[in-house]
């Protein structure tokens, strides 16, 4: 019962996306809200929050809440959105 609980509250992407970390070089892999949600409030660049950062990170918010204002999909594509927004290389998939 709790795996299934935590599978849900994970609200995992459609598809994984591909960023690359603050460290030149090193990928990782995103696939899920939660995930994306960790990315954006512990390890996103503070120079690089823009207008898309802010969308992203209350599209998590929303989501993880379960108020209906978003789902895994619009997470994905704020997020997206976001690393594009900040130059950071993002692609749709694993990362390997």
């Amino acid at each position: 019962m709790f795996q299934a609980m935590a599978n849900l509250a994970s609200l995992p992407f459609p598809v994984a996306v591909c960023i690359e970390t603050d460290r030149a070089g090193y990928l990782r892999t995103v696939g899920s809200v939660r995930e994306a949600a960790e990315v954006l409030t512990s390890s996103w660049p503070h120079d690089k929050r823009g207008p898309n950062f802010k969308m992203a990170a209350e599209a998590c918010v929303d989501a993880l809440a379960g108020n209906g204002r978003a789902d895994a999909a619009a997470v994905q594509w704020a997020f997206k959105l976001a690393a594009r927004e900040a130059g950071i290389f993002v692609r749709e998939g694993r990362c390997w």
